[in-house]
């Protein structure tokens, strides 16, 4: 398996403790394994083990922050825009750690881990009595999923529906 992965991005810090970062970031991944079911006769079948898979990631990051002088209040915005494609019966997926696998007609889609929307916001702030408060919100996109009936059939397209919109505050 091979994998080129590179970056460019710029960081920019402004007047009066603000900064801002924009940043663009690609993966492509070739030659990997996957996994293909294959019949071979009306009730008999074969999982064939192949090369020739790929995948690619990409992310559009922009980011501002302010900071303080003495960096006792901080204060950060980051939106992260990204794609994530490839082989759904990749090797790990398909012997990962279940006890047995099901192994369905390989596609490319959408990736388990793929966000296409993420909002992050964090900082630290001072308050009296020398406590800090630090909090944490992150908003983002669901994570894709195959909808499957009480059979374990497939129902329209594998990693075609999505998780609900997710928020954490901590």
């Amino acid at each position: 398996a091979h994998s080129l992965i590179w970056n460019v991005q710029l960081d920019q810090t402004l007047m009066g403790g603000w900064m801002t970062r924009v940043a663009y970031q690609e993966r492509v991944g070739r030659d990997d394994y996957a996994v293909q079911p294959t019949m071979t006769g009306p009730q008999d079948g074969v999982l064939v083990l192949t090369g020739d898979a790929s995948s690619r990631s990409r992310s559009f990051e922009v980011t501002t922050g302010f900071r303080s002088a003495h960096g006792a209040q901080q204060a950060y915005v980051s939106y992260v825009r990204s794609s994530t494609e490839g082989r759904l019966n990749d090797l790990m997926t398909v012997t990962g750690n279940r006890a047995r696998a099901q192994v369905l007609e390989d596609a490319t889609a959408p990736l388990n881990a793929d966000v296409p929307h993420r909002l992050l916001t964090w900082g630290m702030f001072s308050l009296p009595c020398h406590l800090t408060l630090s909090p944490f919100l992150e908003v983002r996109s669901g994570f894709p999923f195959t909808q499957i009936d009480e059979e374990w059939n497939v129902v329209g397209t594998r990693n075609d529906f999505r998780f609900p919109l997710f928020v954490s505050l901590d």
